[in-house]
């Protein structure tokens, strides 16, 4: 009897990207014959299917696994799949959530290039004096971004001092606590990894180059290609590479892993743990180089965790 699936969209992050991911996610499933649960969760945090009220533990319990497409992070229902076990994937559940500076933090403790950082916390105001002394030691331009991914509030490229300092205010006056890194707007390449896939430990398809518009930040409309040559050696090293990273960070779900090019090797420049499943996304495109589907991963998800219905 084939499994069932159910799939959540929408949600209070990014409802209508949410949609678009979860509807390609679906259309992924229905390929390989599995059932599969339609979950929309409305803004106010509402469950329904094919317009039908429903709730978290009814589809924790019905489902065989849980494929989530919100973006939501340490929601009430994410909480309640940990407890009750439930195999829910693409989803925040960490029980120590970790910012993107301890990432960096830890690949620096074991010589892996990332950029050079620093932190503002919201707690206290930030002076004119701290500010400057940040604005001094860095090359620019620079990336101002939230030190954990927030919808409130999106990353920023700032060139000048006077930005600079409205920028962090912006994200004090919030309560936001700042990442402050060095950017360079140059071509990146993205590699999904998928651990314990088809008979490797950490599974990696093919990298996407993404290049950005010139000093700006890569977006959806940033021209990805996904056969973009590199030597044998450099694709090794590349691999070698994202092998070293996941095994430093205990890689155990899937993750995208995007680099830049240096003279002294790849530097990190992000590590996504929630990757989005939009089908012109990095992720899914780094996937598909080697004709691979969420479909496929959540069979092989299934049968390495032993479910049987």
């Amino acid at each position: 009897m084939p499994h069932t699936i159910a799939v959540l969209r929408g949600g209070d992050v990014s409802f209508s990207q949410s949609l678009v991911e979860g509807e390609q996610t679906l259309r992924s499933l229905l390929s390989h014959v599995f059932f599969t649960m339609d979950i929309l969760i409305d803004t106010d945090g509402v469950w329904t299917m094919h317009g039908v009220p429903t709730d978290p533990h009814h589809v924790f319990t019905t489902a065989s696994l849980v494929v989530d497409t919100t973006h939501m992070k340490r929601a009430p229902y994410q909480e309640l799949a940990s407890r009750m076990g439930a195999l829910i994937l693409f989803s925040d559940i960490e029980d120590l959530p970790i910012t993107r500076e301890d990432r960096y933090r830890i690949l620096r403790q074991h010589g892996i290039p990332v950029p050079d950082t620093s932190v503002v916390r919201s707690h206290k105001q930030p002076t004119g004096e701290q500010l400057r002394a940040i604005w001094n030691t860095y090359h620019t331009p620079l990336m101002v971004r939230p030190i954990t991914r927030t919808q409130e509030i999106s990353s920023k490229i700032v060139k000048g001092f006077k930005e600079f300092v409205e920028t962090i205010h912006q994200y004090y006056e919030k309560g936001i606590d700042t990442h402050v890194l060095t950017y360079k707007s140059v071509p990146s390449y993205s590699l999904a990894v998928l651990p314990h896939f088809r008979n490797q430990d950490l599974y990696m398809p093919l990298w996407v180059k993404t290049t950005p518009e010139k000093a700006a930040l890569p977006t959806t409309h940033s021209v990805v290609d996904a056969q973009s040559p590199l030597s044998e050696e450099e694709k090794q090293d590349l691999f070698n590479h994202a092998r070293k990273v996941c095994t430093v960070l205990d890689v155990r779900h899937p993750v995208c892993l995007d680099f830049i090019p240096t003279k002294k090797g790849y530097l990190v420049v992000n590590v996504d743990t929630n990757p989005s499943l939009r089908s012109d996304g990095r992720f899914m495109q780094s996937l598909r180089t080697t004709g691979v589907d969420i479909g496929e991963y959540v069979q092989s998800y299934l049968n390495q965790h032993g479910v049987i219905r």
